[in-house]
């Protein structure tokens, strides 16, 4: 086998049939489409985490999920739950638990150049210089983010749909919605959340056509100790 992939699920459009009760006259109305709710591939292997919990890396365990449409392996930590989430015409697997957090996108736009432009505009990112590797037999391209800490309001984005995807793939997405209330900063009356500060190392490449981006992010000092955990993670992508 060879060693790394994202599509599409459109959201459907429901009409419903009402009657207008001050006309007295039926009308047609589109719904709102419905959300599309995270699927939950694999459960967690332990008890639910409490927001305080962390990842052990001495306890880390690794199996394998197959997706199958794709043609792709990709490895996944056995104490933690697999998300699948559809992402704006691609998807994305996902894992997080402080302070670590993985991401396999694919599909339309996935690209490690349209990741980067997205994670660039987060405050305090610094990007390091891209090196060429290969992923799947192919040439990909690995890219080095790290991001400052910093606050932003609760209930709100630092910007649009853009910021909270390079949030998202910067791995602070998940680590933060979970925290606990200890971890709110309130100053002049409004509360924030603080993102740690992080890093976040990406794989770009291409298998069969679809474009794909494997990411790992590890939040303030903790990268040494998780070394060995990310060496496996990018070694372990296999394409068929």
């Amino acid at each position: 086998m060879k060693a790394l992939v994202f599509a599409a699920i459109p959201l459907a459009m429901i009409g419903c049939k009402r009657t207008d009760k001050h006309a007295g006259q039926s009308s047609e109305k589109a719904a709102k489409p419905s959300p599309v709710a995270p699927k939950e591939v694999r459960p967690q292997q332990s008890t639910a985490p409490t927001p305080d919990e962390v990842v052990d890396p001495a306890t880390i365990t690794w199996s394998t999920h197959t997706i199958d449409d794709l043609g792709v392996e990709i490895p996944q930590i056995d104490q933690l739950r697999l998300l699948e989430l559809p992402m704006g015409g691609a998807r994305s697997w996902q894992q997080h638990k402080k302070p670590i957090a993985t991401a396999i996108w694919a599909g339309s736009g996935r690209t490690l150049e349209a990741w980067r432009d997205r994670v660039a505009k987060t405050k305090g990112a610094k990007l390091g210089k891209p090196t060429t590797v290969t992923v799947c037999g192919v040439q990909g391209t690995r890219q080095e983010v790290s991001l400052e800490a910093y606050l932003t309001p609760v209930g709100t984005l630092p910007a649009g749909k853009e910021q909270l995807e390079a949030i998202a793939g910067s791995g602070a997405m998940g680590h933060n919605s979970a925290r606990p209330r200890s971890e709110f900063k309130e100053i002049d009356g409004k509360r924030y959340w603080e993102l740690p500060a992080r890093t976040t190392v990406a794989l770009g490449f291409e298998h069969k056509g679809t474009p794909m981006v494997a990411t790992w992010t590890v939040e303030g000092n903790n990268r040494e100790a998780f070394a060995p955990a990310e060496k496996h993670f990018f070694d372990s992508i296999r394409c068929k």
